[in-house]
């Protein structure tokens, strides 16, 4: 099926391989991934220190900072929380591997969205850290050209406490910020459509239950004996084994939630601050046109965060409990 499959790719590559005993080294390179972004932070903190006089820039450089500190956020929980992550994912496949051939057809259908949605999102979040950081040189080479006299450039807006002008620092400096912006995308795109994924997944498993709760019928579970009803012991059995099933997705659903809660804060915050931040540039005269677009982006991003992280664990819910719950007490008031 390729379960997460391009997730367990991206998170791979920053120091995460999904498997209970890892080994020292891919701990110690999970944990340096980590540090790497935690200490590119702070140049840009700098600058914006430095700058606060200066409105427009200082907010301009803001706004890519909040997107740092957030893959830093997400990074930070999936290693401190990466065991739940690894059961429930072990869990999901074992239900993968347990499941009927039609049952399967259905997990395949989610399946299919989410290899789409992830596509789409790591293919946008690489292109624009390819824009962030071909512009420094593209740059330098015009004005290489037209000057005869470059001044090179950080991708992001940075101070250093040492000087980046001269070579080698500039180009280690560079390869810096490649490495770091590189572990960025792929621990947001890894840590976003995990959740993405697994909701698709789960809510799969919903309407598994639902085609099946939809078919049990009353002369199903009920037998008439001597004028008199008996329980039907193995279709019953199947009812109950239904029952846990759902209870089962619903614990798991618990532990995503208790995961992604810490996750789905931070970004409503940090989501907020940049359209402030946005908001604000938008009253400036200069890159009006661009702006506007990236305010739009960035909303049409926010409202598709939260249409995807609770669409797909709200509905399927809902209604297979109702539909148990009609079940159930139609049995219980027979009897």
């Amino acid at each position: 099926m390729g379960f997460l499959r391009t997730q367990r790719l991206c998170l791979y590559l920053i120091g995460f391989s999904f498997k209970k005993d890892e080994s020292r080294v891919i701990q110690l390179y999970s944990l340096l991934s980590w540090i790497s972004i935690l200490i590119i932070i702070i140049p840009e903190t700098h600058f914006v220190i430095e700058n606060l006089t200066d409105i427009p820039l200082a907010t301009d450089a803001l706004c890519t900072q909040f997107t740092s500190m957030l893959s830093l956020m997400k990074i930070a929980t999936l290693y401190f929380k990466k065991d739940t992550f690894y059961r429930i994912i072990d869990q999901l496949d074992d239900m993968w591997r347990k499941s009927s051939k039609s049952d399967r057809l259905i997990l395949e259908e989610g399946n299919t969205i989410d290899k789409r949605l992830t596509m789409v999102y790591l293919v946008s979040s690489m292109l624009v850290a390819v824009l962030y950081l071909l512009f420094p040189i593209v740059k330098g080479m015009y004005d290489l050209f037209t000057t005869g006299a470059a001044e090179w450039i950080m991708p992001m807006r940075s101070i250093f406490i040492y000087d980046i002008l001269g070579s080698p620092n500039y180009e280690l400096t560079y390869l810096w910020f490649v490495q770091c912006t590189g572990l960025a995308v792929f621990g947001s795109v890894g840590v976003d459509c995990l959740f993405y994924g697994s909701s698709l997944n789960i809510s799969s498993h919903f309407k598994i239950i639902q085609k099946k709760a939809r078919n049990i019928k009353f002369d199903q579970l009920m037998v008439k004996r001597n004028a008199r009803y008996t329980t039907n012991r193995v279709a019953t059995e199947e009812f109950f084994d239904l029952i846990k099933q759902h209870q089962k997705i619903l614990n798991i659903c618990d532990e995503f939630e208790t995961m992604y809660s810490t996750i789905l804060f931070v970004q409503f915050l940090t989501t907020s601050a940049q359209l402030c931040v946005i908001a604000f540039q938008l009253t400036l005269v200069s890159w009006v046109s661009v702006l506007i677009l990236r305010f739009s982006v960035t909303r049409h991003r926010y409202q598709r965060n939260i249409y995807f992280k609770q669409e797909y664990l709200d509905k399927p819910p809902k209604n297979l409990i109702f539909r148990m719950y009609l079940i159930f007490s139609t049995q219980k008031a027979i009897k």
